[in-house]
């Protein structure tokens, strides 16, 4: 899960290399590590909130990282998913449509 690997100060190739062989799926989230904010931890909220640790970039190395490890390629078809939930306030319409947005956003920087 892309929201875990910023919590553990690791990058994305140091998180996944290792376990290129057992993944099955993969999950894109957001994470928040500064105490006191309201979405703290793994809360999984939208991609590119203030105070986050995750946006276009940062989906365009996992995804690019996924690539690197043969987890994604052509040919395959594996799990990927998006694990987001909505702050309050939020309907779940705009959270996928923020999702969707962000991930065509991280397509293009890797250049798919």
């Amino acid at each position: 899960d892309l929201s875990h690997i910023p919590i553990l100060f690791e990058s994305c190739e140091a998180a996944l290399q290792p376990i290129a062989s057992y993944l099955v799926q993969a999950h894109m989230g957001n994470s928040v590590k500064k105490e006191g904010h309201p979405f703290y931890g793994d809360q999984h909220p939208p991609f590119g909130i203030e105070g986050g640790d995750s946006g276009a970039k940062e989906l365009a190395v996992y995804l690019g990282t996924l690539f690197k490890i043969g987890f994604l390629g052509k040919g395959k078809r594996p799990f990927v998913g998006f694990e987001v939930k909505p702050p309050a306030g939020m309907s779940s319409a705009l959270l996928i449509a923020n999702a969707k947005r962000t991930l065509r956003e991280a397509w293009g920087i890797l250049g798919r």
